[in-house]
């Protein structure tokens, strides 16, 4: 899709600016146009992207684009892989088997989707609902008030200043919304350069139904068959490691690619054809010292970059953007209390330096050539694995495990819950009349899940709907079931806006108190224009 020149793209009152339109800016756009936020988006380059970058669509992504209605598009264009399989040399040792978690998700395999493909959805998404990113606009300045936020950008038609009450950066690693925030990257650079192919490989010698991780021996590869029949060959080498530590990335050639696999003693016996986006690069494992800087927020990788392992990366920064919107709109409508927005920032932060954490020693792990390494992947893995799936495992690098458990802490009062937890997902579940959960979510009001029978549950209706002025009521076709009850749970699951619990409530449940004030009364609201 190209640029639009001929179209008023920029929303005369909009309260929000998202700078930077890659997956993380447009998710950003889709949420806050579901949610009634009127908002501009711009992206200094001149459209769209065409190449394949970030490849990884994780469950609990594809949750969140349910809740958008696109999710089908995704699955359609994408590959669903069942398994990441783990090989010594060209011998396969194990595979993580994603499919243990159907039951658990409607999406129990790991996508592949090239990044152009992902924003091209989003984008056509977009317009659908009558928006347009403004292509070709750099950002230039950005100067707080009190209650708004003055902005200087920059198109081919010269520069202007606009006013909005908040500012959303998702303009990548080399943020200018970072820079300009004055936010300290915090980390360290990987000594080893990265080398990255797509090719093709006629006979398909390489299962299609599966990433892979390979160790070779000196380094550890991971390849990743594309919708398109590519594969994508990627590692470290640390031969190449002394090289500036903040080199960008540089075309290379497919000699020296080969030579690095031949090195490491990887597909000698497999044809690859069409080399293309044959790159070397550095990676980085940073996390920002603030994610909320007054009216200003970091998003994706211009809050967060880390290893690749487990293609975190990502999905972690449109989970950022799904986050953060709910919380802008519901404080921009008057249905909570500014302090929600710091939530944002204790959530994200605290989920950003576990992933960076969990990445970093993930890499370690795969690239260690300990002798203890080396017993565990080729052996005491592959016995474990013939008798048990590490679930839980699968289920964090899918991310649809976790939550955020503190967020209403004394709601409840204290007592025990009985039903779902408060902070854990909510998995998909079906509505009475057949529709799913997931397509009632994602709004900028919370959602009231009543469970069980009728009567028993109209007090608690009746009760939270005079409590809480913004949220919807549905009922479920069959009463909530987990371990812990064989009959069912009758009451209220009471979920925030991204499928998250705020509380499971019964008829024996002490009142709920909801946090920065969810329940105040809201104003009739029109977008503001700053002056």
């Amino acid at each position: 899709m190209s640029a639009n020149k001929d179209r008023l793209s920029s929303h005369p009152h909009a309260e929000v600016l998202i700078v930077g339109a890659g997956p993380v800016g447009l998710t950003a756009a889709a949420f806050l146009s579901r949610q009634g936020v009127a908002f501009d988006i711009i992206e200094r380059r001149q459209g769209p992207i065409d190449d394949s970058r970030a490849l990884g669509v994780h469950a609990r992504t594809l949750e969140f684009m349910a809740m958008l209605g696109i999710d089908r598009s995704f699955v359609d264009q994408g590959l669903a892989t069942r398994y990441m399989a783990f090989h010594r040399f060209n011998r396969q040792l194990f595979s993580l088997d994603f499919e243990r978690l159907r039951g658990q998700t409607d999406y129990p395999f790991y996508l592949i989707l090239p990044q152009s493909q992902t924003e091209r959805i989003l984008t056509d998404h977009l317009l659908e609902r009558e928006v347009d990113v403004q292509w070709g606009t750099s950002l230039l300045s950005i100067e707080q008030r009190e209650d708004h936020v003055i902005v200087g950008m920059e198109t081919e038609g010269g520069e202007r200043k606009k006013a909005y009450a908040f500012v959303i950066g998702a303009d990548g690693a080399s943020s200018t919304v970072r820079r300009l925030s004055d936010v300290n990257f915090e980390g360290a650079t990987y000594p080893a350069d990265f080398l990255l192919s797509e090719v093709e490989i006629p006979s398909n010698a390489i299962r299609r139904d599966a990433t892979h991780v390979y160790f070779g021996a000196r380094s550890t590869v991971a390849v990743i068959p594309q919708p398109n029949g590519n594969y994508r060959i990627v590692g470290p080498n640390f031969a190449a490691g002394a090289g500036q530590q903040e080199a960008r990335a540089e075309s290379i050639s497919f000699e020296r690619f080969s030579e690095f696999l031949k090195e490491n003693g990887l597909f000698s016996g497999i044809e690859m054809q069409n080399p293309s986006r044959l790159l070397s690069y550095k990676m980085h494992k940073r996390v920002a010292a603030r994610f909320r800087v007054g009216r200003i927020f970091l998003v994706g990788d211009a809050a967060h970059v880390h290893s690749p392992a487990g293609g975190q990366g990502m999905n972690t920064g449109m989970h950022d953007a799904v986050n953060l919107c709910w919380k802008l709109a519901l404080v921009l409508a008057g249905g909570a209390d500014d302090s929600l927005l710091d939530t944002y920032e204790t959530e994200r932060r605290t989920f950003a330096q576990a992933i960076v954490t969990a990445t970093d020693q993930a890499m370690t792990k795969v690239m260690s050539r300990s002798l203890g390494n080396r017993l565990m992947f080729d052996l005491l893995a592959p016995l474990a694995l013939k008798f048990h799936q590490p679930v839980g495992l699968i289920a964090s690098m899918a991310q649809i495990a976790g939550g955020y458990p503190d967020f209403a802490e004394g709601s409840d009062g204290g007592a025990v819950q009985p039903g779902p937890r408060a902070g854990q997902r909510l998995p998909n579940v079906t509505l009475r009349g057949g529709s799913s959960a997931m397509s009632e979510m994602g709004r900028d009001r919370l959602n009231l899940f009543l469970s069980g029978d009728d009567a028993a549950t109209s007090k608690i209706e009746r009760r939270l709907q005079q409590e809480l002025h913004r949220i919807s009521v549905h009922r479920l076709q069959r009463p909530w079931q987990d371990g812990r009850r064989v009959s069912g749970f009758t009451g209220g699951i009471l979920c925030r806006p991204d499928g998250y619990v705020l509380a499971s409530l019964d008829d024996q449940s002490p009142a709920f108190l909801p946090p920065h004030a969810l329940a105040r009364s809201e104003q009739p609201h029109e977008p503001r224009q700053y002056q």
